[in-house]
């Protein structure tokens, strides 16, 4: 494999809605990670082997913790974390500090999308940031309103392919130009 860096960047749920979004699954926390960890190995296959995520609470840091879990069995994978503000961890209990500092000590770049303290719209900023950097825009999602909702719509008409992956009717959509494929998980 030619280790390309092909970026695939991540948007899903934080905590609590991430809890509701599998309240209404026929899938809990450890079977999504399976999920999730089964997509990342397929993109990896497709030569997907730079991973963004925001880092936030819930799905994105999931997703983080899978990726480095790769990085350490498929050499050429590369973490990035974008982080949207100097502070986004400063409202976080200590496990939670723990847990993403954790993270971030694996990743191969962190990039500040604004250069200062959180303020409102500094998540939209990274989100954007994020998808104008990828190839493809990976999520968990299953219809709730917010800001995985609109990072999807942003990437949508950016021209990205999206892949959907939603715990609660067990499909996964890619969405490429305009064309949508979905299929049982």
């Amino acid at each position: 494999m030619n280790y390309i860096k092909k970026p695939c960047a991540f948007t899903g749920y934080r905590g609590q809605k991430l809890a509701q979004c599998l309240a209404k699954s026929p899938c809990d926390m450890g079977q999504l990670r399976v999920i999730l960890r089964e997509e990342v190995l397929r993109l990896h296959g497709e030569d997907f082997t730079e991973f963004l995520c925001g880092m936030a609470l819930g799905a994105d840091t999931l997703f983080a913790e899978i990726v480095v879990e790769c990085k350490k069995t498929y050499p050429g994978t590369r973490f990035t974390a974008m982080i949207p503000c100097y502070n986004q961890d400063k409202l976080w209990s200590e496990k939670d500090k723990r847990r993403y500092h954790g993270l971030l000590s694996h990743a191969d770049k962190i990039v500040y999308t604004s250069q200062r303290d959180y303020f409102d719209g500094c998540m939209q900023l990274r989100n954007a940031k994020m998808v104008d950097a990828c190839d493809m825009l990976l999520s968990v999602y299953d219809g709730q309103r917010g800001g995985t909702m609109h990072t999807i719509e942003y990437a949508k008409r950016r021209g990205k392919q999206v892949v959907i992956l939603d715990p609660v009717t067990m499909t996964h959509v890619t969405i490429i130009e305009n064309k949508t494929v979905t299929r049982k998980i």
